[in-house]
């Protein structure tokens, strides 16, 4: 005689239902989580680019600042764009070291580029003549790829000779 146990808490037709459920529940629960991780590191890739680019920037900036100031009080580099259109410039040590020292950072390109010459704006043009630069930096971070462009322009005014 074939003899059925027959228990009332798990009615025959239900058993592994609750083994199924739970295992596709473990299955979209782990999507989830990888998803999530995958969603964090580029957002922390994404960070990290940009504080390079960043960084890259501000010593562009810093670089050409601190020609700028140079030129104030040696403008020979600025005669020589006069002379030969463009220049390839360079930072005193002293800048260099504030400018590039503290992260990496490599100063490709630096350059003056003389513009025009004219009377410059609310001068005397008897007395006064105007040259006009275009100062260009483009830095970079080493083995990150981060390259930043920059372009300023300044105005030498000197005495008429």
């Amino acid at each position: 005689m074939n003899e059925h146990h027959h228990n009332a808490r798990f009615p025959d037709n239900q058993r592994g239902v609750a083994l199924a459920v739970s295992l596709v529940l473990l299955l979209v629960l782990s999507v989830v989580a990888i998803t999530a991780s995958n969603v964090s590191r580029m957002q922390e890739k994404i960070s990290g680019n940009t504080q390079q680019e960043r960084t890259t920037f501000q010593a562009g900036f810093s670089a050409l600042n601190a020609k700028i100031e140079e030129f104030k009080t040696d403008p020979e580099d600025l005669k020589d764009a006069i002379d030969d259109g463009t220049k390839n410039l360079s930072l005193d040590s002293g800048a260099k070291t504030a400018v590039l020292d503290n992260a990496n950072v490599n100063l490709d390109t630096f350059r003056a580029t003389h513009m025009a010459q004219g009377c410059p704006y609310k001068f005397s043009c008897d007395h006064f003549e105007g040259h006009f630069f275009e100062l260009d930096a483009r830095t970079s971070i080493s083995n990150t790829g981060a390259v930043t462009d920059q372009t300023q322009g300044a105005l030498r005014v000197t005495p008429r000779p």
